[in-house]
């Protein structure tokens, strides 16, 4: 019997501790790789093509943005334009969910794209002015190619590709096309900024969102998402794990404290590995419901190391709870960059 139809079999064995990636939208699914006794696991599905581009222009001077429906399938396309630090010449995105008629919609955007500027930037007149074409617009000056990135679920033919291609040049536009496969391949290329190291009853309340928060804002993060038994190739993913995380960050609670198993393995591994590489600035705590003194006690490095105060999520509505993680999420960026 194949290790795979073992697994299947099996349902009440699902293991103890895995290192994954997760999926941002349940929409792009989930791809499992089982790693053998030097491969960490795998799963694709890191962030989703809307993340990447909600967010491109980080570091930019401005931008501007808005949601138009569009004549095309009755589709509503994401308008972003950005002025970048180091040109005159603006910057043009769109977002394109998947619709029937992928090619028309990406054609409709380059024949109305003076009629999409003005509205965004004079956004006094309706959208529906803007999309029947009612709106007389002074085209912007004449230059020698506008720059525009369509970001499309739906992944153009070859043959499509070219005619629209054609269709940008007569309209003087270079089109960058963004679809599934450049997600993919980004995915790839980027590296693990950060091993989260946390006690299991933690998950749900403050590792998953950290996580998945970190995640869309491309700064991908292990964490153990499934419950898995601990075996020799667990912890040599473990292991490896932090060998090749940029920084740790250890969520700190009482929880934590008081588990004398794998996240007591962790830390030691987490501060082997500072003194290893003399970097001072690897481990990123995060704390909640705990006290200076229970941190010292527990250890003294831990406690002298700058930390991140979890939100409460007590007299707090939904979205303040969420913009408290969301603050939570860019400090951690912020160090982690």
């Amino acid at each position: 019997m194949a290790l795979k139809d073992c697994f299947l079999k099996d349902s009440r064995g699902i293991p103890d501790y895995v290192w994954v990636k997760i999926t941002v939208h349940g929409s792009a699914g989930l791809h499992f790789t089982f790693p053998n006794s030097n491969q960490l696991l795998h799963m694709e599905g890191l962030f989703s093509l809307k993340d990447l581009f909600e967010n491109e222009g980080e570091g930019f001077n401005s931008s501007r943005g808005m949601t138009i429906k569009s004549p095309v399938d009755n589709v509503h396309i994401d308008f972003r334009i950005i002025w970048p630090f180091f040109s005159n010449n603006e910057v043009y995105f769109f977002y394109l969910p998947k619709c029937k008629q992928p090619l028309t919609l990406c054609c409709h955007i380059v024949r109305e794209f003076d009629g999409l500027l003005a509205e965004i930037l004079n956004p006094t007149h309706t959208v529906e002015e803007m999309i029947e074409g009612a709106l007389e617009v002074n085209k912007t000056p004449e230059l020698a190619y506008r720059t525009v990135y369509i970001y499309s679920e739906d992944i153009l033919s070859n043959k499509d590709t070219s005619n629209l291609k054609q269709l940008c040049h007569e309209h003087k536009i270079r089109l960058i096309l963004k679809d599934e496969e450049y997600r993919k391949n980004r995915e790839r290329r980027m590296d693990i900024f950060a091993f989260i190291s946390h006690d299991s009853r933690d998950k749900d309340r403050i590792a998953e969102p950290l996580a998945l928060g970190l995640n869309k804002k491309l700064h991908p993060t292990w964490f153990d998402k499934y419950s898995l038994k601990v075996g020799d190739n667990l912890r040599e993913s473990i292991e490896e794990g932090i060998r090749n995380a940029r920084k740790c960050i250890i969520i700190v609670t009482p929880n934590f404290l008081s588990n004398p198993g794998w996240t007591k393995v962790e830390f030691n591994a987490i501060f082997t590995k500072t003194l290893m590489e003399g970097n001072k600035n690897l481990v990123l705590p995060i704390w909640s419901g705990v006290t200076p003194q229970e941190v010292y006690e527990y250890s003294p490095t831990l406690a002298n190391t700058v930390a991140i105060n979890w939100p409460d999520e007590n007299g707090k509505s939904e979205d303040e709870y969420k913009n408290a993680i969301e603050e939570v999420v860019t400090s951690i960026i912020r160090a982690l960059d």
